[in-house]
């Protein structure tokens, strides 16, 4: 059985409420960075849509070629992008709190703070790969020759044949004011014709390292790689530390799938503290078959309902007498007002 239908069949779901006994982090946002933020991006926005459409006057125009054209070029919108994700998350940050995220695995929930410093990361270094590729492009738009063997001239046409052939001309971008974009900017141009002195290659390696990086993080491999030798009860102490170094949390969904695992070693007759946990989900998964999945499942969820009635029964009980108690105590206070009337 897949993992995927197992916690369809427990409901594990991808969002929760944090453990009561956790301990929520609260962040205080300073409200007047947050709205000068805000103002500085909306502005810069509206600016470039401005420049965009050719509604500035002339003398606003270079404004924006010398300075934003200038040092973002095509970039601006990859800035925009990760920024006003970024903002977005500043602002409804308090609507998230005392819940807990699924990080590559409905298993692996973080709490929010934890989660969204996780996604900022992502959204870096999937900037970073952005402008690489944009960088690439232009590289090969601008002719710079990259079979070049005359390693003086491959500099030269490495450094010049960027930003600055398309600012150097006011006259060419005065024709065609897009000609601006038709770069990644001055500072990362720069940084990546740095990385290029020896081949273009060496920039389109970070982009592939970066990748690797990015899946490797959402299919959780280095909490993988740090249980990988921990048996369930192992695992389960180091979750239950709230400043655990992995930031899971043990949520109520994650508790009964654990449990879950172990009614079902004894469903099967396996020695779960002799097994790696990841080894043993994987067998637990491998011995579920779809003729016995039902029995196994319904038998743990029966002795969940049947322990949850029986409680819920004692409770019935407990009211019931109590409600009888005290309505024999009001009979008799009844009683004894009537004798002494």
């Amino acid at each position: 059985m897949k993992q995927r239908q197992l916690l369809n069949k427990l409901n594990i779901k991808f969002i929760e409420n944090e453990p009561v006994n956790n301990e929520t982090i609260t962040i205080n946002t300073n409200l007047s960075l947050l709205i000068s933020s805000w103002f500085i991006y909306l502005v810069s926005l509206i600016f470039n849509i401005l420049f965009l459409i050719n509604l500035l006057p002339q003398w606003m125009n270079y404004v924006y070629i010398y300075t934003y054209g200038l040092i973002f070029g095509n970039s601006i919108y990859i800035f925009f992008l990760m920024f006003g994700i970024f903002l977005v998350f500043q602002l409804v940050n308090k609507l998230f709190i005392n819940k807990c995220y699924s990080f590559g695995s409905r298993l692996i929930k973080l709490r929010w703070w934890d989660f969204e410093r996780e996604l900022n990361k992502m959204l870096i270094k999937i900037s970073i790969i952005l402008s690489i590729w944009l960088y690439i492009v232009f590289y090969f738009i601008q002719k710079r020759n990259f079979f070049e063997y005359d390693w003086n001239n491959y500099l030269y046409n490495l450094f010049t044949k960027g930003w600055w052939n398309n600012f150097i001309d006011i006259k060419k971008i005065e024709t065609n004011h897009l000609n601006v974009f038709l770069t990644t900017g001055f500072i990362i141009d720069f940084l990546y014709n740095v990385l290029s002195m020896l081949t273009i290659l060496f920039p389109l390696l970070i982009s592939i390292i970066l990748i690797i990086i990015i899946i490797l993080k959402i299919t959780n491999f280095k909490i993988k790689y740090k249980i990988k030798k921990m048996n369930i009860y192992d695992f389960e102490s180091l979750i239950k530390n709230k400043f655990n170094s992995l930031k899971i949390i043990l949520t109520d969904d994650l508790d009964t799938y654990l449990k879950f695992l172990i009614h079902s070693c004894n469903y099967f007759k396996i020695n779960y503290l002799e097994l790696p946990f990841l080894k043993l989900n994987k067998l637990i998964l491998n011995k579920i078959k779809d003729e016995v999945i039902l029995s196994c499942i319904n038998s743990y969820i029966n002795s969940n309902n049947t322990t949850n009635e029986e409680h819920q029964i004692n409770l019935n009980q407990e009211e019931t007498f109590n409600s009888q108690e005290n309505r024999e105590q009001r009979d008799n206070i009844e009683i004894l007002d009537e004798m002494f009337k």
